[in-house]
């Protein structure tokens, strides 16, 4: 957790048990409070990652590979700090992801531990008509990948 209160309390037995409590102090430490987490998509599908500052003031920039993609981003929810980044998935899209805070007073930014999205798909489909004579050989090429390696097959229909 992020934020914590705190309060001092004084008590005296001397004189008939009186205690005091002061007012309460609220310390919140800067820095990415939920990290984005890894994931795994589906080329064409849509993929979610999602981040949260410690504090609505932050501000949160997210890096893939290093690179700035921010502009790709939204606040979830206003009065928050949960921004979002919704990919439409594409081979280049894998990679890690990293959410860095800013806070507006504060020089310093926070950067969360970056996350893997890993993209599986089918980067070479077989041509859509092949015309051949017949007993002629045809080769067709069916190229997948993606964690973990898949097993591709065949099939007649």
């Amino acid at each position: 957790q992020t934020t914590e209160n705190y309060y001092c309390s004084a008590f005296w037995s001397t004189d008939a048990n009186v205690t005091v409590t002061s007012s309460h102090a609220t310390i919140t430490v800067l820095g990415v409070e939920e990290p984005p987490q890894d994931a795994t998509a589906v080329v064409g599908n849509n993929v979610t990652l999602s981040c949260v500052g410690s504090t609505t003031s932050a501000m949160l920039t997210w890096l893939h590979n290093g690179t700035d993609v921010t502009e790709d981003s939204q606040l979830v929810t206003p009065g928050t700090s949960e921004y979002e980044i919704t990919l439409s998935v594409a081979w280049s899209d894998a990679g890690l992801y990293q959410c860095v805070a800013g806070y507006p007073g504060f020089e310093e930014t926070y950067s969360a531990q970056p996350a893997t999205l890993s993209v599986r798909g089918v980067s070479e489909s077989p041509p859509a008509t092949v015309i051949t004579e017949a007993g002629s050989d045809v080769t067709l090429t069916c190229l997948s990948t993606g964690p973990p390696t898949p097993t591709v097959t065949w099939l007649k229909g």
